[in-house]
C-alpha cells in the first residue's frame, strides 16, 4: 500500500468508533451486526462491511460523504489515488465511487466565468464555496493563467451575454474541460419559460440558484443592474418566467437621449424623494420611482404566493435595500453560484 493509502485509511481507523456508532444508529432497526469474525486483518468495521458483496449506491453515497468529511487534508492526486486503491481492493465499483468523487470531493476546485454586460466576474469554487473572485472589464488570457495558477482546477464552466473573444476561447479548451451554458445545457429546475432560446443565461442561473439554496420555497428573483429583472422559480423548482424593467443609469441615460435639455447625470446615494434642483429631481424620479416599482412588483407576487421569499442581487442593490418596505433576502455572486449548481447537475449525470 502506498503512502498516500496508507494516509487515506490511518484516517478511516482513527474515525472507527465514531462511525461504527453513526450506523448502527442508521440501522438499528434492520438487525444489522457489524462483527461477524475476528480476522484482525480487517482493521475498520465501515472496511469490513465493504469487503462483502455489491454495495449499493445509497451505500457508496454515504462512503463519499466520509471521505469527504474526513480526508479534506488529502490533495486532488493523493485523492484519486486513495480511491482507486479503494475501489480495487474492495471490488467496488469504480463508475460508481467516481460519479459521486467527481462532485463531492472537497479538493475540487472548478473555475466560473459569468461574462456580462459591464463587468466578468470568475469564480474558483471549492466545496460549492467561492474561495477567489475577480472582476474586470474586459477578461484576458493573462488574467486567467494568473488566476489560476498553482490551482487544480478541472472543469470550466461559463454563461456569456456577450461575445468572448477567441484567445480566451482557446485557451479555455486547451486548458480544462471547457463547458458553455446555452439554452440546451440540462439544468436542475423545470423551465417553462416558452422562449428558452431568447431567456437570459443570468436570470436562468439566478432562478437555479435560489431553488438550490432555497428548495421547497416560493422564490422572486429581483436582480438591479443594468437592467431591473424580476424572476419567479416555485417550491417545485419551476421556473415560470417574469419581467424586465430599464436600470437606474439605463433611466438616466434615457432622459438625458430623449429630450433636449435635461442633463446627463451619474447615481448617487442618499437622495431626497423631493427634489429641489433639476438634477435632484431627475435622481428622485428614477430611484425612488424604481424603489417603488420594486415593492410594488413584490406585492403583486405576495398576493398569489403567500410564502414568497424574495430574494435580490446585483450591482445597484445598494440603491434599494435600505429603501424597500418589504423584506428582502442580499445574495451577491447569485449568477456564479448558480451556474456552479448547473455544473454540479451536468458533471454529476456522467
Amino acid at each position: 500500500m502506498s503512502k498516500d493509502n496508507i494516509l487515506c485509511f490511518k484516517k478511516i481507523h482513527c474515525y472507527e468508533k465514531r462511525w461504527k456508532q453513526r450506523i448502527e444508529e442508521r440501522e438499528g432497526e434492520s438487525g444489522t451486526t457489524w462483527n461477524r469474525t475476528r480476522d484482525t486483518r480487517i482493521f475498520s468495521p465501515l472496511l469490513y462491511r465493504l469487503s462483502y458483496g455489491t454495495l449499493s449506491e445509497n451505500w457508496v453515497a454515504k462512503i463519499i460523504s466520509f471521505f469527504n468529511f474526513e480526508i479534506i487534508f488529502l490533495t486532488q492526486l493523493q485523492f484519486k489515488k486513495s480511491i482507486n486503491y479503494f475501489c480495487n481492493h474492495f471490488s467496488i465499483n469504480s463508475l460508481q465511487m467516481n460519479r459521486f468523487c467527481s462532485i463531492n470531493n472537497k479538493n475540487d476546485q472548478r473555475l466560473i466565468i459569468d461574462f456580462g454586460n459591464t463587468l466578468t466576474k470568475a469564480a474558483i469554487f471549492v466545496n460549492d464555496k467561492i474561495v477567489d473572485l475577480l472582476k474586470t472589464s474586459e477578461l484576458t488570457v493573462n488574467q486567467l493563467k494568473t488566476f489560476t495558477a498553482e490551482r487544480d482546477v478541472k472543469y470550466v464552466f461559463s454563461s456569456a451575454v456577450i461575445d468572448v473573444s477567441d484567445d480566451v476561447n482557446v485557451f479555455l479548451k486547451n486548458s480544462f474541460q471547457y463547458l458553455t451554458f446555452d439554452h440546451h445545457t440540462l439544468l436542475p429546475i423545470i423551465n417553462l419559460y416558452k422562449t428558452p432560446a431568447t431567456l437570459g443565461k443570468d436570470r436562468l442561473s439566478m432562478a437555479v440558484a435560489a431553488a438550490d439554496q432555497f428548495p421547497e420555497q416560493n422564490c422572486l428573483i429581483i436582480s438591479a443592474g443594468t437592467t431591473i429583472t424580476y424572476d419567479f422559480v416555485d417550491s417545485e423548482k419551476r421556473y415560470h418566467g417574469g419581467a424586465i424593467s430599464p436600470g437606474l443609469t439605463m433611466r438616466l441615460k434615457a432622459l438625458h437621449t430623449y429630450t433636449s435639455k435635461l442633463p446627463l447625470i451619474s447615481l448617487k446615494a442618499d437622495v431626497e424623494l423631493t427634489g429641489n434642483t433639476t438634477e435632484n429631481s431627475i435622481l428622485s424620479g428614477v430611484i425612488w420611482g424604481a424603489i417603488a416599482e420594486v415593492d410594488k412588483i413584490i406585492d403583486y407576487y405576495k398576493a398569489s404566493y403567500t410564502d414568497l421569499l424574495v430574494i435580490f442581487s446585483g450591482g445597484d442593490v445598494n440603491f434599494f435595500h435600505k429603501k424597500l418596505k418589504n423584506c428582502i433576502f442580499v445574495a451577491e455572486n447569485l449568477v456564479l453560484t448558480g451556474l456552479n449548481a448547473i455544473l454540479n447537475f451536468n458533471v454529476n449525470r456522467q
